[in-house]
């Protein structure tokens, strides 16, 4: 899901993460969202999208 913080990122549930595993994370800064094909990319790295999460975490 999109979230903002002054900037556009996303959150979302984490999987395979090198320093922080399986979590929920907010990303750095979103640079690119192309979620027809299956990625994203932020200031930091990029991100193999997933199917949605059925609950919204508040």
């Amino acid at each position: 899901m999109f979230v903002q913080r002054g900037i556009i990122a996303l959150q979302g549930k984490v999987t395979g993460h090198p320093l922080l595993g399986v979590t929920t994370a907010v990303t750095s800064d979103l640079c690119v969202f192309a979620p027809d094909l299956g990625w994203a990319r932020t200031l930091s790295r990029y991100y193999r999208l997933g199917s949605p999460s059925q609950t919204i975490a508040n």
